[in-house]
């Protein structure tokens, strides 16, 4: 049975965490069409102060002081390669004779065009030049036109970049076992199904304790459904460590019970989407605590002269740190360790000079779902 669940997505390059961003673009066109496209978006967010600054600019204004601790510099730079695809295609031959004519189709070698890219995003501290993070995306296409495949490959990589800064909701396709019994497990895909999932999570959990006389494969598959539901139950706000090890303990029950490879993938997705919850919960401590720090100090000017508003007050709190729920009968008592928190994220203390130099890349803060 398929369903859906909403999740949502920590930010690849989580910029918006800091007050102020300086947007800048390489060397080439194409680097300053990608720049101005994410300054633009940045400023969407009406909280963050964000400047479009050439790279020659940095380092002087970085001599002068001129870059606060609450700045980071983003520096985008995107590398094109052109060359040629080579396929197969298979082209219709019409030949004619004396009894009449036939169709028959020819494999042939054919060439075109294609562009590969890939666009490095940079963080630096503002006043120091120290990098943060560098993220690597990368694209590509195979058109009939070369110049077409460019303009294709660089809309790619802005709209990847784009993504990359934002924390995004998404919607995401759940597969379920459609059980029949017990009674309370087929009463719980209802509500599943129409995306009931604390619910149906309820149902299930009554299920679970009626698995007597059903053979071990169709108990794995309740202890699946079950899993699934509690991983999915909390909602977009995200994992906390209690619900992460109560899907644990089922979805291992279901894999002890039956050990097919889906139920072991689905062990991995549970302990990416919990680090996905913890680096989420790091993003906004972090810019709540960036926010706070620079209105104790004085809050830096916005683009339009108006004086930058504070961190939202209905900032989702971390995930809960207290202990895993205690196990219900027949659930696995061991529990395994909960994925490492994320890296800190930088807080507004002092930051980084500014001229793209080389360094130590950090480590990438959120990892895709």
């Amino acid at each position: 049975m398929l369903t859906a669940a909403s999740i949502t997505i920590p930010a690849q390059v989580p910029v918006r965490t800091f007050p102020s961003v300086w947007v800048v673009g390489g060397n080439f066109a194409e680097d300053e069409q990608v720049a101005e496209a994410l300054a633009a978006h940045l400023a969407q967010d009406g909280k963050v102060e964000v400047r479009r600054v050439d790279v020659a600019e940095l380092e002087p204004a970085r001599q002068r002081g001129e870059i606060s601790s609450a700045t980071v510099v983003l520096l985008a730079e995107l590398r094109l390669r052109e060359g040629m695809e080579m396929s197969w295609d298979t082209a219709p031959v019409q030949s004619c004779g004396y009894y009449g004519c036939s169709t028959q189709y020819q494999s042939l070698w054919s060439n075109a065009p294609a562009v590969s890219g890939e666009l490095v995003l940079t963080v630096y501290e503002g006043p120091t030049a120290r990098v943060l993070q560098r993220e690597r995306l990368q694209r590509a296409f195979v058109g009939d036109d070369t110049e077409f495949a460019r303009a294709t490959v660089v809309a790619m990589l802005t709209e990847a970049a784009l993504e990359a800064v934002d924390i995004r909701d998404e919607t995401v396709r759940v597969e379920l076992y459609r059980t029949k019994q017990p009674e309370e497990a087929k009463r719980a895909l209802a509500e599943l199904e129409r995306g009931h999932w604390k619910e149906g999570r309820a149902l299930l959990e009554q299920a679970k304790d009626k698995l007597g006389g059903l053979s071990t494969k169709e108990q794995a598959q309740v202890w699946f459904n079950l899993g699934i539901a509690r991983r999915f139950a909390p909602g977009p706000q995200g994992l906390d460590e209690a619900a992460y090890h109560a899907a644990f303990r089922a979805l291992q029950w279901a894999a002890r019970l039956d050990p097919k490879p889906a139920h072991h993938v689905a062990l991995e997705r549970l302990e990416h989407a919990y680090q996905d919850s913890i680096d989420l919960a790091e993003q906004r401590k972090a810019r709540k605590e960036n926010f706070e720090a620079v209105q104790a100090a004085g809050s830096p000017p916005t683009q339009g002269g108006e004086t930058a508003p504070g961190p939202e007050n209905d900032t989702p709190p971390a995930p809960d740190a207290s202990g895993p729920v205690e196990a219900a009968p027949g659930e696995p008592s061991a529990l395994p360790a909960a994925p490492s928190a994320a890296p800190a994220a930088p807080s507004a203390t002092p930051a980084a000079p500014l001229a793209p130099s080389p360094g130590a890349v950090a480590p990438n803060p959120r990892r895709a779902e």
